[in-house]
């Protein structure tokens, strides 16, 4: 939670520690999520967990991960909140 400035993208599918994977950054769509609300906007925050925000770049304890395009998809929007 930590290093939530260092957030780059969603991986799209579980990655287990020391494995590879695909994660999706800014500007493309990730999917496997689940219970988000279409058109509102997430972010990650100081305990890496991404959740709702009413507005983006209101804290800079947060950064911005995109708005909610399904219940299971986020358009990757990214950037700091400072």
């Amino acid at each position: 939670g930590a290093n939530y400035q260092r957030w780059i993208g969603i991986a799209n599918d579980a990655i287990s520690d020391g494995a590879s994977g695909t994660i999706t950054t800014v500007g493309g769509v990730g999917t496997g999520q689940s219970s988000l609300t279409v058109g509102k906007m997430y972010r990650v925050n100081s305990n890496a967990e991404i959740e709702e925000s009413g507005n983006f770049y209101t804290d800079a304890s947060y950064t911005n991960v995109g708005i909610a395009l399904t219940a299971s998809t986020i358009y990757i929007t990214g950037g700091l909140s400072n």
